[in-house]
């Protein structure tokens, strides 16, 4: 056997193992990126889960529950075309199903449930700006229409805008409770601003007008001696930016 072919057989062996080795190494990075990518997939439908779950007391439209629960679906099937054994991911699909099952035939809430708290309304505040950013990200994945689009989203503004009210109130209570009454008042007034100049159309506007009213009159009505209160229209008067709303305690007292 010549040198030379021994020396060939060395350099043909040592091209094959780069070859193998290389192959090897991108097997390696591919099984690694469809890992990171199932994952993502999983995720989405992890936090899809966990919004629908924060916003029940809001009682969503069901069309718009259909369409995330739906898109949930999506992601978990995703993750079970990259990663078939993961057994984990079935158990997850059923209990998405078995919640677009449970909606079917049911007819949608034409109302919410009012949080009792201030730090409650923050946070469901908080939930539907993720829901509007989860809407536009379906949107762009063209998974539902425009004019769909338009109304889930309305819908979603006009909750925020029944929130903002609310907290509002909920800040006024709590204000008058500690005899910050002036305080308590340009909450008050806030929210029924906001209210009044609204687009709302349902049956929440007129209850919520008289009570944000009685609540002001109340006020007035209060024996305290230490706040002095705007006897002006209520109806007309306009209120500075949130903002602008300080404690009693920051303003001189008369």
């Amino acid at each position: 056997m010549s040198t030379m072919f021994v020396i060939t057989a060395i350099a043909v062996l040592l091209g094959l193992s780069i070859v193998i080795s290389s192959i090897a190494q991108m097997q390696e990075y591919k099984e690694s990126e469809r890992k990171q990518l199932a994952l993502q997939h999983k995720r989405q439908g992890e936090q899809t889960q966990e919004l629908l779950d924060e916003l029940i007391a809001v009682n969503l439209d069901n069309g718009l529950r259909v369409l995330l629960i739906n898109h949930m679906i999506d992601q978990y099937n995703q993750v079970k075309e990259l990663l078939p054994k993961d057994f984990d991911i079935e158990s997850l699909l059923h209990f998405a199903e078995d919640q677009l099952k449970s909606l079917d035939g049911q007819v949608s809430p034409n109302s919410f449930i009012i949080p009792e708290s201030d730090q409650a309304i923050t946070k469901l505040m908080i939930n539907l700006n993720k829901l509007r950013r989860k809407l536009s990200k379906i949107k762009k994945e063209g998974k539902v229409g425009h004019d769909e689009y338009e109304r889930y989203n309305t819908e979603i503004n006009q909750l925020s805008l029944k929130l903002e009210i609310e907290g509002h109130i909920q800040r006024g209570k709590a204000m008058a409770e500690k005899q910050q009454l002036v305080t308590a008042q340009n909450h008050y007034q806030f929210a029924l601003n906001q209210l009044l100049k609204s687009s709302l159309e349902d049956e929440y506007v007129p209850v919520k007008e008289q009570e944000i009213r009685d609540l002001i009159q109340s006020l007035r009505e209060s024996p305290s001696k230490n706040h002095s209160l705007s006897k002006t229209n209520t109806k007309t008067t306009p209120v500075a930016d949130t903002s602008t709303i300080e404690d009693d305690s920051t303003q001189s007292e008369g």
